[in-house]
Protein backbone atom coordinates (compact mmCIF):
# COMPACT_ATOMS: atom_id res chain seq x y z
CA UNK A 1 0.00 0.00 0.00
CA UNK A 2 2.65 2.51 0.96
CA UNK A 3 4.00 1.45 -2.81
CA UNK A 4 1.07 2.07 -4.18
CA UNK A 5 1.20 5.45 -2.25
CA UNK A 6 4.21 6.73 -3.49
CA UNK A 7 3.97 5.80 -7.27
CA UNK A 8 1.04 7.94 -7.32
CA UNK A 9 2.70 10.72 -5.84
CA UNK A 10 5.84 10.34 -7.82
CA UNK A 11 3.54 10.21 -11.25
CA UNK A 12 1.59 13.33 -10.15
CA UNK A 13 4.87 15.06 -11.17
CA UNK A 14 4.08 14.48 -14.85
CA UNK A 15 0.22 15.36 -14.52
CA UNK A 16 1.60 18.41 -12.86
CA UNK A 17 4.15 19.03 -15.31
CA UNK A 18 1.59 18.46 -18.62
CA UNK A 19 -0.40 20.68 -17.24
CA UNK A 20 1.95 23.76 -16.94
CA UNK A 21 3.26 23.13 -20.59
CA UNK A 22 -0.78 22.84 -21.80
CA UNK A 23 -1.85 25.96 -19.69
CA UNK A 24 0.94 28.90 -19.24
CA UNK A 25 2.64 28.06 -22.31
CA UNK A 26 2.02 30.10 -25.59
CA UNK A 27 -0.08 27.96 -28.36
CA UNK A 28 2.98 28.33 -30.68
CA UNK A 29 5.48 26.75 -27.86
CA UNK A 30 2.18 24.45 -26.88
CA UNK A 31 3.15 21.95 -29.45
CA UNK A 32 7.28 21.90 -28.88
CA UNK A 33 6.70 21.90 -24.59
CA UNK A 34 4.21 18.28 -25.28
CA UNK A 35 6.85 17.48 -27.59
CA UNK A 36 9.98 17.46 -24.51
CA UNK A 37 7.43 15.50 -22.79
CA UNK A 38 6.59 13.19 -24.80
CA UNK A 39 10.45 12.69 -25.69
CA UNK A 40 11.24 12.30 -21.70
CA UNK A 41 8.81 9.17 -21.95
CA UNK A 42 10.05 7.80 -24.54
CA UNK A 43 13.83 8.06 -23.38
CA UNK A 44 12.31 6.68 -20.00
CA UNK A 45 10.95 3.60 -21.89
CA UNK A 46 13.87 2.89 -24.27
CA UNK A 47 16.60 3.50 -21.48
CA UNK A 48 15.07 2.71 -18.01
CA UNK A 49 14.20 -1.13 -18.59
CA UNK A 50 18.16 -1.50 -19.90
CA UNK A 51 19.33 0.09 -16.81
CA UNK A 52 16.96 -2.17 -14.39
CA UNK A 53 18.39 -5.19 -16.27
CA UNK A 54 22.28 -3.71 -16.41
CA UNK A 55 21.42 -3.21 -11.94
CA UNK A 56 19.78 -6.59 -11.70
CA UNK A 57 22.78 -8.55 -13.62
CA UNK A 58 25.68 -6.52 -11.36
CA UNK A 59 23.98 -6.18 -8.36
CA UNK A 60 21.06 -8.19 -6.82
CA UNK A 61 16.87 -7.61 -7.45
CA UNK A 62 16.61 -4.86 -5.34
CA UNK A 63 19.11 -2.83 -6.51
CA UNK A 64 16.68 -1.83 -9.40
CA UNK A 65 13.89 -1.21 -7.27
CA UNK A 66 16.41 1.50 -4.98
CA UNK A 67 17.41 2.82 -8.21
CA UNK A 68 13.72 3.40 -9.55
CA UNK A 69 12.62 4.59 -6.26
CA UNK A 70 16.14 7.28 -6.30
CA UNK A 71 15.04 8.56 -9.05
CA UNK A 72 11.35 9.45 -8.53
CA UNK A 73 12.31 11.07 -5.63
CA UNK A 74 14.52 13.24 -7.29
CA UNK A 75 11.72 13.26 -9.92
CA UNK A 76 9.73 14.76 -6.95
CA UNK A 77 12.22 17.44 -5.12
CA UNK A 78 13.14 19.06 -8.72
CA UNK A 79 9.05 20.19 -9.11
CA UNK A 80 8.79 20.38 -5.42
CA UNK A 81 11.93 23.17 -5.80
CA UNK A 82 12.22 24.32 -9.04
CA UNK A 83 8.40 24.49 -10.19
CA UNK A 84 6.88 27.64 -9.74
CA UNK A 85 3.30 27.81 -8.28
CA UNK A 86 0.87 28.67 -11.38
CA UNK A 87 -2.64 29.36 -9.72
CA UNK A 88 -3.02 33.19 -8.47
CA UNK A 89 -3.75 33.77 -5.19
CA UNK A 90 -6.68 33.51 -3.80
CA UNK A 91 -8.10 36.77 -1.85
CA UNK A 92 -10.16 35.40 1.98
CA UNK A 93 -13.10 36.74 0.75
CA UNK A 94 -13.20 34.20 -2.30
CA UNK A 95 -12.85 31.41 -0.09
CA UNK A 96 -16.44 30.95 0.50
Amino acid sequence: MIARLLAGLFRANVTICTTIVADDSEPEARARGMALIGGAFSIGFTVGPALGAYYAKVGDFTTPALMSFGLSLTSFLIVLVFVPETLPPVSPSRIN
